[in-house]
C-alpha cells in the first residue's frame, strides 16, 4: 500500500468514525450529560405526535420536522418528572422518570421509539419495584418484582412478551401455593402489601387469557 493509498484509507476510516460518533445517542447515565440535558431540554408537550409518510408516528416541531434533542416533562409542582432524548422524532437511549419527591421512579432504555434494554422501577422510598429486560418493545428475559418493604414478590421469565414461567411470594416472604405457571400455562396471584389477594391472572401458551380481581386474604 503506497503513501497516497494509505492516506486515503485513513481519511475514509476517520469519516466513518465521525459518522458513527455523530449518530451516537447521549448517555443520561453520565452525570455531566444529565446536567446538560436538564438545562437544554424543551417541554415534550411543545411537540406534536404526527403520522409521517403514512408509516410512523414521530415527535415533530412547529415546522412539522422530526425533532432531535432533549425533552422533559414536569410534575404540577414544577419538579422534574421525565427526561429523555429524541432522535429524528423517536425515543432513543436512556429515559429517566422521577417521583414528585424527586426520587427515581423509572429508568428504561429505548431504540426507535420502542423499549429495548434494561428496565427498572423504584418506589418513592428508593427501593426497587421491578427489574427486567425488554427487546423490540416486548418484555423479554428474566424479571423480578418487589414489595415496598424490599422483599421479593415475583420472579419470572418471558420470551418476547410471552410468559414462560412465574413464581410468586406473599408479603410475609412465603411462596404462594396458589400461583404456578410453567411452560406458559397456569395462573398466579398478585398481592397487596397487607397480604390481600387482589388479582388472579390466567395464562395459556404464554398469553394472558383472563384477569379476575378479588379482595381478601
Amino acid at each position: 500500500m503506497n503513501g497516497q493509498t494509505l492516506q486515503l484509507f485513513f481519511s475514509i476510516a476517520l469519516l466513518a468514525f465521525l459518522a458513527i460518533v455523530g449518530c451516537a445517542v447521549p448517555d443520561l447515565g453520565d452525570s455531566e450529560t444529565l446536567e446538560e440535558a436538564i438545562r437544554k431540554a424543551i417541554p415534550i408537550d411543545s411537540l406534536d405526535r404526527k403520522l409521517m409518510h403514512e408509516l410512523i408516528v414521530l415527535y415533530v416541531d412547529q415546522e412539522e420536522e422530526p425533532y432531535t434533542g432533549w425533552v422533559r416533562e414536569d410534575h404540577p409542582n414544577k419538579t422534574l418528572k421525565t427526561l429523555g432524548f429524541l432522535k429524528k422524532g423517536q425515543k432513543f437511549g436512556l429515559w429517566l422518570h422521577w417521583h414528585e419527591n424527586q426520587t427515581m421512579r423509572l429508568a428504561s432504555e429505548w431504540h426507535q421509539d420502542r423499549l429495548q434494554g434494561s428496565y427498572k422501577e423504584w418506589y418513592d422510598n428508593n427501593r426497587a419495584k421491578v427489574v427486567g429486560q425488554t427487546f423490540d418493545g416486548e418484555v423479554n428475559g428474566e424479571w423480578k418484582g418487589y414489595y415496598r418493604n424490599g422483599s421479593i414478590n415475583s420472579h419470572s421469565h418471558t420470551q418476547m412478551g410471552k410468559l414462560e414461567w412465574m413464581k410468586v411470594w406473599t408479603p410475609d416472604g412465603s411462596p404462594c401455593p396458589l400461583s404456578k405457571v410453567e411452560n406458559g400455562n397456569g395462573a398466579y396471584w398478585e398481592y397487596d402489601e397487607d397480604g390481600s389477594r387482589i388479582l388472579r391472572r390466567v395464562f395459556s401458551q404464554g398469553v394472558e387469557r383472563k384477569a379476575q380481581a378479588q379482595s381478601g386474604k
